[in-house]
């Protein structure tokens, strides 16, 4: 379940390999970098000024929903049901890998699909954690929100290794979460109760600024899997097949805590 919680309870890195999903042939494994603390402290420029990136946007209104941005003209907040999983037709691993600690976890402030926040120091630290993690593997391409938290992690991950196709998807960027971004989460509970309920209790049913934040975020997750799967639903050819190989292919996914979670359910056909 998607709930304003998702980033205050946590334990450190953690893997859970192997889990199989459905009969389409995927493994997945995921990895998750998250912060093990709660900090209620809120942010300040001061206190950040040397990790946010510079801006003319008042402190007040940094992060919050405008009623448009930058991904507005991709027109892919959908309130409908997911599209069916791509049938594969050669094996694959998708291994999932959330971001490290930002700045906003840091300081417990709802960040939503905004970009105004970076690694701190113990996020590069968590993407170093599972760059180590993911040593001796394999992977053929790589699949990245284009949200700069997760493209600092996915640098770090890869430094070192040679050069993989990458692609940088809009539609895995986080949860669309308009009026609650940029907001501490003491504030979000001070000045939207009902709201806050209804993401934490019944998210399949929680709407908001005329959206649909879950339902749209499950949309978005099954369209990234037509991308993610994209080489494994073609017929591989016989030239370029290796009979005596079970390794499957290796795709590496990094993204977000609701992103990553409305990727495993959609592959898994949960509501």
């Amino acid at each position: 379940p998607t709930s304003s919680s998702m980033y205050s309870k946590t334990t450190s890195i953690s893997a859970t390999p192997g889990l199989r999903i459905c009969d389409s042939r995927i493994r997945f494994n995921i990895l998750r970098n998250i912060s093990s603390k709660k900090v209620f402290k809120p942010l300040t420029l001061a206190q950040s000024a040397t990790e946010l990136p510079t801006r003319t946007i008042p402190e007040s209104q940094q992060g919050k929903w405008v009623g448009q941005d930058e991904y507005t003209e991709l027109a892919d907040r959908i309130d409908a049901p997911p599209l069916p999983l791509p049938a594969v037709s050669t094996p694959v691993t998708v291994v999932l890998v959330r971001h490290g600690q930002s700045t906003w976890n840091a300081a417990s402030r709802i960040q939503g699909s905004s970009n105004l926040s970076v690694l701190t120091e113990k996020g590069r630290k968590q993407a170093a954690t599972a760059a180590q993690m993911l040593q001796g593997r394999i992977f053929s391409r790589m699949y990245v929100s284009p949200l700069a938290r997760a493209q600092e992690t996915a640098n770090i991950i890869w430094e070192g290794r040679a050069a993989i196709p990458r692609e940088d998807i809009p539609v895995l960027r986080e949860i669309d979460l308009y009026s609650f971004q940029g907001y501490d989460k003491s504030e979000l509970k001070a000045m939207y109760p009902e709201l806050r309920r209804m993401w934490q209790e019944q998210p399949e049913k929680f709407e908001m600024d005329g959206h649909a934040p879950v339902r749209e975020l499950w949309h978005r997750a099954s369209v990234a899997w037509q991308s993610i799967l994209s080489t494994n639903t073609q017929s591989p050819s016989p030239s370029t097949t290796n009979p005596s190989s079970s390794a499957p292919d290796s795709v590496l996914v990094v993204a977000h805590n609701n992103t990553n979670q409305a990727l495993v359910a959609t592959a898994l056909g949960l509501p």
